[in-house]
């Protein structure tokens, strides 16, 4: 380990009154300069993610996580924007060689112009999407962390473990399946994460991680239901008529 590496800061006190030396994050380091910091975080978050948010200080500053989970996500989302449009055409190109004869259909008609906007457009907002999803995510966390008494750190805490855990987003270079092995890394980074960076359970992690996914679907299993159920009687009504 070379000198910078073992730069480290003064944690609080832990429960048997001891205090814990932690080191700081490569990105956060002012004795690194900004590639390397940046690099060498992604690397260690990557391969080496308990060690990562056990052992680095994260009950800090939300800046430079902040800006590190930004470019991460605005990077990836460029890639992402590149790989559809190039996909997108690859398959608009195959319906119309292969598909010439539909009637009353033209697809010469079809504008690809809206969706060269849209993406144009979903580039330049991404940075603000992904400011509030950060903040979003990392209250969530938080609040349900909070539901089982598994906050030992302050929110801040909470934030950059998940800004620092959008490293999970770089699989979305990769066409295809890139999307779904994010999100399933970052599910397990999240996990990791919280567990050791808030010195907590890891069934309170996964608690906190899962518990707002659940909810999500069965309130839009109960959407759904409600509709359907709603175009049930509507139509029933209409047959009693």
């Amino acid at each position: 380990m070379n000198q910078d590496d073992k730069m480290q800061v003064s944690s609080p006190p832990e429960d048997n009154g001891t205090e814990t030396e932690q080191l700081i994050v490569p990105f956060e380091d002012p004795s690194k300069d900004f590639f390397t910091g940046f690099f060498e975080t992604i690397k260690l978050v990557l391969f080496q993610p308990s060690h990562f948010f056990r052992n680095h200080k994260l009950d800090g500053s939300i800046g430079k996580p902040l800006l590190f989970a930004v470019i991460i996500g605005w990077v990836t989302s460029i890639v992402s924007v590149i790989w559809g449009t190039i996909l997108g055409e690859s398959i608009f190109n195959f319906f119309r060689e292969h598909m010439p004869e539909i009637e009353g259909f033209d697809w010469n008609q079809l504008d690809s112009g809206s969706s060269s906007i849209s993406a144009t457009l979903g580039i330049i907002f991404a940075p603000l999407w992904i400011l509030i999803g950060l903040f979003i995510i990392s209250g969530i966390y938080h609040l349900f962390l909070l539901i089982v008494k598994g906050t030992n750190k302050n929110f801040e805490t909470t934030f950059n473990v998940v800004a620092y855990g959008t490293v999970s987003h770089i699989a979305k270079i990769f066409p295809f399946c890139g999307g779904i092995i994010s999100w399933i890394y970052g599910i397990i980074l999240a996990i990791i994460g919280l567990t050791e960076a808030h010195r907590t359970e890891s069934w309170k992690a996964v608690f906190a991680v899962f518990c707002p996914i659940i909810l999500c679907c069965v309130c839009i299993l109960l959407f759904i239901l409600v509709l359907g159920g709603a175009g049930f009687l509507a139509t029933l009504s209409q047959y009693s008529q």
